[in-house]
């Protein structure tokens, strides 16, 4: 997808907010992968987050069709 659909469909601000974010977590303080990880389960954590993007690679390496839609080109 170009990077211009993707500003038109996201904002510029929604961009400048991950780019923050992608920034900050380049940063020695920041000691964690991409998801927040509790192991104690205290609900500060994504672990839900974490299980639902499991479920939906997995969906993709048992249809990898599934994310292309007719007609669009993608």
């Amino acid at each position: 997808m170009p990077i211009a659909v993707v500003r038109d469909r996201t904002g510029d601000r929604h961009i400048a907010i991950v780019e923050s974010v992608q920034r900050g977590m380049a940063t020695p303080a920041f000691d964690q992968g991409r998801i927040v990880y509790d192991p104690k389960g205290s609900g500060l954590s994504e672990h839900g987050v974490h299980h639902f993007h499991g479920l939906i690679l997995r969906a993709y390496e048992e249809d990898p069709g599934r994310g292309h839609r007719k007609g669009s080109g993608t």
